[in-house]
């Protein structure tokens, strides 16, 4: 660093005067949508989960599947014991 930039770093000042926004005891825009969309999600959420939205009625037949050899699939009786 030249000597230069050192000293128009020393001029630097914060100015402590400046007077902030005024609060006025108001609720920020920002903040009502965030919470109006979280409660939007919510009641959402809730309605999707209480009308049983993921439950199924329909009845599902299960089988089960067993690998055979190339033999025993033109055989009509196989012993498997």
């Amino acid at each position: 660093m030249t000597m230069s930039n050192t000293a128009d770093l020393s001029k630097l000042r914060i100015d402590r005067q400046r007077e902030s926004p005024p609060d006025n005891g108001r609720v920020n825009r920002k903040h009502v949508i965030l919470f109006a969309g979280i409660a939007v999600a919510a009641v959402s959420a809730f309605l999707f989960f209480s009308r049983g939205a993921l439950s199924s009625n329909i009845e599902v037949e299960t089988y089960t599947v067993m690998a055979i050899f190339p033999a025993q699939a033109d055989a009509v009786l196989t012993a498997s014991g």
